[in-house]
């Protein structure tokens, strides 16, 4: 368990990370594959840049919640 704030490059990490698990998973590659993932952050600060942070995927579209 982390305790205080957490920062905006391990907020990029954990997204990335469950990309890439989704996208490995046997369902996705049967039923989904080809298929944009889509990743809905919400709007607190530590969601800011991961656009920037995260490496791009051109079957992966980030869209965060306005406030």
């Amino acid at each position: 368990m982390q305790r205080g704030s957490i920062q905006i490059e391990q907020n990029a990490e954990f997204v990335e990370d469950i990309y890439l698990a989704v996208k490995s998973m046997p369902l996705f590659q049967a039923e989904f594959r080809g298929n944009l993932a889509v990743i809905v952050p919400d709007n607190a600060p530590a969601h800011s840049q991961m656009e920037t942070r995260m490496p791009g995927y051109d079957d992966c579209d980030l869209l965060r919640l306005g406030p």
